[in-house]
């Protein structure tokens, strides 16, 4: 299609302010969809090198505490992995708590049911429902009372 002559040609500065429009436009369905199917990752733990011992208590199974770095990372790799959705949270009480103790003395707790995470004094609403990330967290730090047939 031509254009007609009395149309004004597109300045670059013109077109470079659409094209940055449709671009920010895009970017931005493009994270809000990512988030709405995926759910909000969690932010908030402390980094390995900050953490001095780790203490995972489950309900029905006990409190352990652990020390060594390779347990305290699988527990803040599990506990990173959870999301959340914005929007209100089932209250109720975790059946899993994780409390992680920095070098400075701090605790950091998150705690964790079916329907809720437990972090900082809020209830986040979890994004994915159900019992994997307990079933996960009780393979990892409680297979001997899991399975005390199998135990090494």
């Amino acid at each position: 299609m031509k254009r007609k002559e009395t149309e004004a040609p597109l300045s670059w500065k013109r077109l470079l302010l659409r094209t940055l429009s449709c671009v920010m436009a895009s970017m931005m369905l493009t994270a809000f969809l990512f988030f709405l199917f995926r759910g909000i990752p969690f932010f908030g733990l402390p980094k390995v090198s900050e953490v001095t011992a780790v203490s995972v208590k489950y309900s029905d199974k006990g409190e352990k505490e652990f020390r060594d770095e390779e347990k305290i990372q699988q527990a803040l790799n599990l506990c990173s992995s959870l999301t959340w959705l914005p929007g209100a949270a089932q209250q109720g009480k975790a059946l899993l708590t994780y409390t992680f103790v920095k070098k400075d003395g701090t605790l950091i707790s998150l705690g964790v049911n079916d329907n809720t995470i437990f972090f900082g004094g809020t209830a986040y609403r979890r994004k994915n429902h159900g019992t994997s990330f307990q079933k996960l967290s009780e393979a990892v730090f409680f297979w001997e009372e899991a399975a005390p047939d199998r135990a090494p």
